[in-house]
């Protein structure tokens, strides 16, 4: 996720030539994007973990549909927005929901969150390529680091990198 947020933002920098970049994004997207996260979610699943597994299964199968090359001929970019502004209203609920595992799912989940907002302004009103990048950057550090704080964990057994407590927990109300 962290590596296609970085070629996202060099999309939206233009620090990549705009017409060659796309086709070189495919396989990363296909790949790390879609396969990467499909698989993710299933261990998650597995784990009994449904927020983890919901996340990336949810975003693994978008980086799937967009890693096709024939999305752009059969819907065309104003579906893409709404498909777009889904996706934002879904990490909307899923930031809510991570407040109450750590900040750093917060972090990720809300940069993911701004960054598909951007895209959804870029798309409609031709706008903001900047700020989306800005976003895709920030995404992107916060991905990586969670990703290290994951992996430091599994190896170590205790947190090397701290991820934060939770900003709430759910409570039943009786009536």
């Amino acid at each position: 996720m962290s590596v296609i947020a970085l070629m996202l933002a060099a999309e939206m920098f233009e620090w990549a030539e705009p017409d060659s970049s796309l086709m070189m994004l495919q396989p990363w997207v296909f790949f790390i994007g879609g396969l990467a996260l499909i698989i993710a979610a299933l261990f998650e699943f597995k784990l009994g973990d449904v927020f983890a597994g919901t996340f990336f299964g949810a975003f693994g199968l978008f980086w799937f549909a967009i890693g096709q090359p024939w999305w752009e001929v059969t819907i065309g970019w104003e579906q893409l927005g709404f498909i777009i502004f889904g996706y934002f209203i879904f990490f909307a609920i899923m930031t809510f929901a991570a407040a109450t595992k750590d900040l750093v799912k917060v972090l990720v989940l809300f940069f993911s969150m701004l960054t598909f907002a951007g895209l959804a302004v870029s798309i409609f009103l031709d706008a903001a390529p900047e700020l989306t990048g800005l976003a895709a950057i920030l995404l992107a550090a916060t991905g990586f680091y969670a990703s290290a704080a994951v992996l430091l964990r599994a190896m170590a057994g205790f947190d090397v990198l701290p991820v934060g407590k939770p900003l709430l927990t759910f409570k039943k109300i009786e009536l």
